[in-house]
C-alpha cells in the first residue's frame, strides 16, 4: 500500500501512556511507534516518507525504524483499518459553514423555514427563505445546481444560510418596505422592485464559480456608469466600500447607477468588466415571473444592466498616479480567488486606462 489512509470511523484514545483504537466493537492497543505512525497515516504520505520524518525523533536510523513502521501499517491493514481504494475526489465545503456572516440576534436575518442548498463551483451554499413562492422559483432557476438532501454531508441543517431573500408586502398604512438580499446578517441588496433582488443573489453566486474556466478575475471594486449606460458603452472601477448603499443613494442623485455585484469580474484579455452570470447554469425565467407577480414598493434607478462593458477608468480616493490606484483597489493576498491572477491583472489595467482622483459617487 504506497499512501496508506485510515477507513472513516475509527476512533483515536489516548489514556495516559496507552493508545487504543475503537473501530466498532473492536479495540486496538498501539505501541509508540504504532501510534505516532497511525496519526501520520493521511492517504498521502508513504511509509518511506513516515520513517524518514520519524527517524530522529525516535533517535534510530531510518532503515531500522522503516521494518517497524511496516509492521504497523501491515497490523492495521490485517485488522481491517485502512481504507485500499482509491482516495475519494474532495467534496465541497459550505461557503460559510460556521456562521460567520450571520448574527444569531439579528432580526433581519433570522432563520428561514425554507432553505435550498446549491453547489456552486467548490461550495456548498445555503439560500433561505420564509416564502414558498420565492423558493420554489430560486430552486427552479438554479436546478442544475441543487444537491439533493440524500447528499448532503452530515451537520448540513445546522448550517445557517449565506443568502437570504424577503420579499416585502405593502403594507395596510401604506409603508413601502424594500426587498432584500441578505448575505448572512449584512444587508447586500435593498431594493424596491422584486427582480433586482432576485437577480442579485445570481450575480452574487457567479462570484463563486470556476471564474478563471470563464477567462476572467475577480478584483474588489463595482463598476459605476451614468444612468442610461448599455452593455459596451464604458464604465469606471470604483473601490468597494463597506457604506455601498448610501454612496449608491449620492450617486443616483448625480444620475449615476452601479452594478449589482459584490466585486467586478474582469476579462484580462479585452479589459471588459462581464455584469451577469458567468459559469453558473441558471435559468431566469422562474426568477423574473415571479418578480413580475409582485409589486414594485417604489420606483428608484436601475441598476447596471447585465453585459459587457470596457473600463474606462479607476477612480477612487487619493488615487493620483497609478500607484495609489493599484493598492486601492488590489485584491487581499489571503482568501482572495486566484489572487495572484487579479494582482497581474490590474497592474496591467492600472497601465492602460485613466485614473479619477476620487470615488466617482462623492
Amino acid at each position: 500500500m504506497s499512501a496508506p489512509r485510515p477507513v472513516d470511523g475509527v476512533g483515536f484514545h489516548q489514556f495516559g501512556a496507552e493508545v487504543v483504537l475503537q473501530h466498532g466493537d473492536d479495540l486496538h492497543l498501539l505501541d509508540p511507534v504504532a501510534a505516532v505512525v497511525w496519526q501520520c497515516l493521511d492517504g498521502t504520505v508513504t511509509a518511506a516518507g513516515i520513517a524518514e520524518d520519524l527517524a530522529p525523533a525516535f533517535g534510530r536510523e531510518v532503515g531500522a525504524l522503516r521494518a517497524d513502521v511496516d509492521a504497523a501499517i501491515a497490523s492495521f491493514a490485517a485488522a481491517g483499518l485502512l481504507d485500499e481504494g482509491p482516495p475519494p475526489a474532495p467534496g465541497p465545503e459550505f461557503l460559510d459553514p460556521d456562521g460567520t456572516l450571520f448574527c444569531a440576534t439579528c432580526t433581519r436575518a433570522p432563520e428561514r423555514a425554507r432553505r435550498a442548498v446549491l453547489r456552486i463551483g467548490d461550495h456548498l451554499v445555503v439560500v433561505g427563505t420564509d416564502d414558498a413562492a420565492v423558493h420554489d422559483a430560486v430552486t427552479a432557476a438554479l436546478a442544475a445546481h441543487l444537491v439533493r438532501p440524500a447528499d448532503l454531508p452530515g451537520g448540513a441543517a445546522l448550517v445557517p444560510p449565506t443568502f437570504s431573500i424577503t420579499l416585502a408586502e405593502q403594507t395596510p398604512r401604506g409603508l413601502q418596505p424594500l426587498h432584500v438580499l441578505h448575505r448572512g446578517a449584512p444587508l447586500a441588496i435593498g431594493s424596491r422592485r422584486a427582480r433586482r433582488v432576485l437577480d442579485g443573489l445570481v450575480l452574487h453566486l457567479a462570484v463563486h464559480t470556476d471564474l478563471a474556466a470563464a477567462g476572467l478575475v475577480a478584483l474588489p471594486a463595482v463598476a459605476v456608469a451614468r444612468t442610461g449606460t448599455a452593455p459596451g458603452e464604458p464604465v469606471v472601477l470604483v473601490p468597494q466600500s463597506p457604506r455601498a448603499a448610501a454612496r449608491e443613494r449620492r450617486g443616483a442623485r448625480r444620475g449615476l447607477t452601479v452594478a449589482d455585484t459584490p466585486v467586478a469580474l474582469l476579462d484580462p484579455t479585452t479589459g471588459e468588466v462581464v455584469v451577469g452570470a458567468p459559469g453558473l447554469a441558471v435559468d431566469l425565467g422562474p426568477l423574473h415571473a415571479l418578480a413580475a407577480a409582485v409589486p414594485d414598493v417604489g420606483s428608484e434607478v436601475e441598476p447596471l444592466p447585465w453585459g459587457r462593458y470596457p473600463v474606462a477608468a479607476i477612480g477612487a480616493r487619493g488615487a493620483t498616479d497609478r500607484t495609489r490606484a493599484l493598492l486601492a483597489l488590489a485584491p487581499p493576498h489571503e482568501g482572495w480567488p486566484d489572487a495572484p491572477g487579479a494582482q497581474a491583472a490590474l497592474v496591467d489595467l492600472v497601465g492602460r486606462v485613466e485614473i479619477l482622483e476620487g470615488d466617482s459617487l462623492g
